[in-house]
């Protein structure tokens, strides 16, 4: 493998692209990444911004419509408030958490709760928001899997957010990962891509079409 301190692009960034949120140098770097690179790891350090540059990633393809739909499967279910926080925060562009439901009390809402698998499945295939949020969990669930593959035409990318806790190639979720294989744009984020041993990065790397082999040959 030939390494190259500083790899040069051609920029694709759109002429007058208003970033929500200004990007650092290296930011733009990785944004640059990602927008010649359509399935790829970022394992930047924790706090360096890979969700800025994901969102910011995402919005380019949409507004080129390459994307009409991003799915963010959270490796950690409770960073699925943290990125509906972060897209508002980066994204002019909306969000919504699969299952999120609002006791009602009187005429107002109430606290928001996360519902049933059934109600997941039914908001991946009405809700139209650009960003679709979820958690890794979600596709142990044969039901989820197969709507998404054949009832939501709209979803062109998937980003993966905290990959290293889907490691196992026997786990219910792994097995769901990987029928999710047809779509053109996946982004796998994580700070720590091996926690262990190899192994552990095998399950991304299957998924994002970079390694070929089984896992036992790997």
């Amino acid at each position: 493998i030939k390494y190259t301190k500083e790899q040069k692009y051609t920029s694709k960034i759109p002429k007058g692209f208003q970033f929500k949120t200004s990007p650092y140098k290296f930011q733009l770097d990785g944004i640059e990444y990602g927008l010649n690179h359509d399935k790829f790891i970022n394992a930047d350090q924790p706090g360096l911004g890979k969700s800025l540059q994901s969102i910011c990633i995402a919005d380019i393809r949409m507004l080129n419509n390459e994307v009409h739909q991003c799915l963010v499967v959270c490796g950690v279910n409770t960073l699925k408030s943290n990125w509906l926080n972060e897209i508002n925060m980066h994204s002019y562009n909306d969000a919504f958490i699969l299952g999120t439901r609002y006791r009602v009390k009187g005429t107002n809402k109430g606290k928001p709760y996360i519902g049933s698998m059934e109600d997941k499945i039914s908001d991946v295939k009405s809700h139209t928001e650009r960003y679709l949020i979820t958690n890794i969990e979600t596709l142990r669930n044969d039901k989820f899997i197969n709507t998404i593959r054949k009832k939501c035409p709209n979803i062109d990318m998937i980003i993966f957010d905290e990959f290293h806790h889907c490691n196992s190639p026997t786990s219910a979720q792994s097995r769901g990962l990987q029928k999710l294989q047809d779509y053109p744009y996946k982004i796998c984020l994580t700070g720590t891509p091996i926690l262990n041993r190899p192994t552990d990065c095998y399950i991304a790397l299957k998924w994002l079409d970079l390694e070929k082999s089984n896992y036992d040959t790997f």
